[in-house]
Formats: structure tokens, C-alpha cells, sequence
């Protein structure tokens, strides 16, 4: 878990990159960061862990290739051929359980699990 203390460190330690590479022109390594924001090695290197880059999905990938991350990023709205199958057999597993209800209890658990449009109700909708 971050404490404050990291999260300042964090901040310090993108500040420091980024204000180095441009004055620099390259990435420092750990060493020279703690050097430069005055925050021991070891500090730096947990809160390295941390750090997140940013990124545009509109960047290339690699210096060979013309490709960009857009391009070879899976879409994840689209399901797989095997999720569609199991959602398939769930679905007529769910309906042949509820064939064994009356069908009042059938209605209700339609209804509330809304197994029609997939949009649950609660009790009080």
C-alpha cells in the first residue's frame, strides 16, 4: 500500500526524469535520479514499482515496424468464439433449470435476473 510519503516520492521521481531527459536528452538510470532528488537509492527503487508510463495508443510499436499500439491491441468489447459458446451452453443450461420451476417461480426468477434482456431488476423496479 502507498503512504503519502510514496505518492510525493513518485511525483519527485517523474519530475526528476522528465526534467532530466530534456535537459539530458536520455533516461537516467536509478543512481542518477536519487543523486539528483536527493532520495535514497532504495526509495527510488520501490516507488519505481509504482510508476505507471503513459503512453498514446497512437504511437508505433518497436523502431522496425510501422505498426501502432492501436493496431495490435486486442479489442476486449469483442468476445472470443469460446466465451460466445459458453455463454451459449450457460444460457440453455439456465433455461432447461428454470423449465423446472412452475411458472410463477419461473416468471419471478425471469423477471428479476431479467434473463430475457439481461438487464436485472431489483424488487422495488
Amino acid at each position: 500500500m502507498l503512504d503519502g510519503y510514496d505518492i510525493l516520492a513518485i511525483n519527485k521521481i517523474q519530475k526528476a526524469r522528465k526534467a532530466l531527459s530534456v535537459s539530458n536528452g536520455k533516461f537516467l538510470q536509478d543512481d542518477g535520479i536519487a543523486k539528483f532528488t536527493g532520495l535514497p537509492l532504495a526509495k527510488i527503487k520501490s516507488a519505481s514499482k509504482f510508476m505507471r508510463i503513459v503512453g498514446s495508443v497512437d504511437e508505433k510499436v518497436g523502431d522496425c515496424s510501422g505498426a501502432k499500439y492501436l493496431e495490435v491491441l486486442p479489442d476486449t468489447s469483442i468476445k472470443t468464439p469460446e466465451e460466445m459458446v459458453l455463454r451459449q451452453h450457460m444460457m440453455k443450461d439456465i433455461h432447461d433449470m428454470l423449465n423446472g420451476l412452475g411458472s410463477r417461480e419461473r416468471q419471478v426468477m425471469i423477471l428479476r435476473y431479467r434473463l430475457k434482456d439481461f438487464q436485472p431488476m431489483s424488487l422495488n423496479t
